[in-house]
């Protein structure tokens, strides 16, 4: 790979094979080849507590992302999830690289069904054993988000429904293995979430 340089000294090249040619003053030649290799990502640990984000310390800079979207660019390593979803964190290091961490699933409740513009909202039976029914009520139709998640916050099922007056969902669930289950519902980017059992 040629960079065209005349220069002795030369800095930030991409990974590679480059070779160099020096001649002195009474015109002898020296050629060398060499390889750059790129060096290992850095591991970042990403933990949640609850709300709360944490990464790796040590980084120049910091952006949080929302399902691969940036949400936050205080430049801090914590962050306080607003919105349940998928969390990662993308981190600048001293010399400009950047790299992406892996994902955390975080579940943000504590939001009323009005808040969520519905007036009614039924899950029953629970526990359940083989199908889960879901009732609503919204004034106005809205289109839904309604996803079933494991304990970890992992999604499992993901669907959406126009939801007007009177609408009613049976979940044929008899698969899943017995333990509990997080059921949330969605739109305009808040999220109530139900706690379920399977017996």
């Amino acid at each position: 790979m040629s960079t065209g340089a005349d220069d002795p000294g030369l800095s930030g090249l991409s990974a590679g094979t480059y070779g160099v040619t020096a001649t002195n003053n009474i015109g002898c030649v020296r050629s060398l080849e060499f390889q750059i290799v790129e060096p290992d990502p850095p591991f970042i640990e990403l933990t949640a507590d609850g709300a709360a984000l944490a990464a790796s310390q040590g980084f120049a800079s910091y952006i949080w992302l929302l399902n691969g979207e940036p949400v936050d660019s205080t430049q801090e390593a914590t962050f306080t999830a607003t919105q349940s979803g998928d969390y990662s964190v993308l981190v600048t290091d001293a010399s400009g690289c950047s790299f992406s961490s892996g994902s955390v699933s975080v579940v943000v409740s504590g939001i009323s069904e009005a808040e969520l513009g519905l007036t009614r909202l039924v899950v029953s039976p629970n526990p359940f054993t083989n199908a889960l029914r879901i009732e609503m009520d919204a004034p106005r139709a809205t289109t839904y988000r309604l996803r079933l998640m494991d304990t970890r916050g992992q999604t499992l099922y993901q669907w959406e429904e126009p939801v007007a007056r009177g609408w009613r969902k049976d979940l044929e669930l008899s698969q899943l293995p017995t333990g509990m289950y997080l059921l949330g519902i969605s739109a305009n980017g808040k999220e109530l979430v139900r706690k379920v059992q399977k017996q």
